[in-house]
């Protein structure tokens, strides 16, 4: 990794250079019952950013490669997947605006795996988002935000997924400092959901959450919320997580356990629940190692059939 800075004027320009590499095994990637095979699969993901910065604002991008190769291609095929992002953020008098662009490709079978638990063939799905925050402090301990996020998913080679989809959300939120180790808030989200494919369905989902923010100490924070969701095609559903965080000197550990209730590309709605870990140790100023854990149970609603 290399780290570069000029300056012009006012303007500071920043550029970064990493790459990251990981090593899967995974018993059954297919979900057979009857001739399991297990994989490894190996990612190597070179990145780059560029931003520049001024008094108010900051102008960034992104660009990579990621890099995958695997023990059997009958299961899953060799990949060379780019990812490319784009933002500005702008420092405002009680608060900060920011926008952000996102192109991302991947395998439509790990990520439908990952979001749903539902496999399928190994094709590709090709994501594009456009997202804004707009984040204001309407006094020294009451913080409002108003987001609002569109993305468009296109899935290729695949058997179920719906070929093309339209995600259209608005979320709000409302912070209160009660002190300087608790912060409560209330959150009130909308989702229109338009999937393209051969039985799917449009919906829309409405969420309404509460939860706080703990630091326990400067190294240990607590994040908890509880919630609904209402689902125009499946009727409502619970929204829970809880997220542990501790950050040393030259290591930080994560763990996260919840459960999410949302439309799907699959069919109607989707429940699941999940436990995730992640561990990163930093060797040097230049590198680090980790490791993540995730585990989910997931339940999809696909014309009045169950899939778990």
């Amino acid at each position: 990794m290399f780290l570069n800075a000029t300056s012009s004027n006012a303007l500071i320009v920043l550029q970064q250079a990493s790459a990251t590499s990981s090593v899967e095994f995974d018993t059954n990637p297919v979900l057979s019952q009857n001739n399991a095979e297990s994989i490894w699969r190996y990612s190597f993901n070179p990145q780059y950013s560029l931003s520049a910065v001024d008094e108010k604002n900051r102008f960034f991008s992104n660009v990579g490669l990621n890099v995958v190769r695997t023990t059997n291609k009958n299961i899953t095929a060799d990949r060379e997947d780019p990812n490319l992002s784009l933002g500005w953020d702008r420092e405002l008098e009680r608060g900060r605006f920011s926008v952000v662009g996102v192109y991302n490709r991947t395998s439509s079978r790990f990520r439908e795996f990952r979001n749903t638990g539902f496999v399928d063939n190994d094709g590709t799905s090709v994501s594009k988002s456009l997202s804004a925050i707009w984040n204001h402090a309407i006094s020294e301990r009451l913080d409002y935000s108003l987001g609002g996020n569109l993305t468009k998913n296109i899935n290729s080679g695949t058997s179920a997924l719906a070929q093309e989809t339209l995600r259209k959300s608005i979320n709000t939120t409302l912070t209160y400092a009660f002190n300087e180790y608790v912060s409560p808030f209330v959150q009130f989200s909308y989702t229109k959901f338009n999937p393209n494919g051969v039985g799917s369905i449009a919906s829309n989902s409405k969420n309404y959450i509460a939860g706080l923010r703990y630091s326990i100490n400067p190294q240990l924070t607590f994040s908890g919320s509880t919630g609904i969701t209402d689902i125009s095609t499946g009727g409502r559903g619970k929204l829970i997580n809880a997220n542990l965080d501790y950050l040393g000197e030259r290591y930080s550990v994560s763990f996260t356990a919840g459960r999410n209730s949302s439309p799907s590309d699959i069919g109607q709605f989707q429940e699941s629940d999940s436990i995730a870990a992640n561990y990163n140790y930093l060797v040097s100023d230049k590198s680090s190692v980790g490791a993540d854990f995730f585990i989910s149970k997931n339940n999809a609603s696909v014309n009045n059939f169950n899939i778990n």
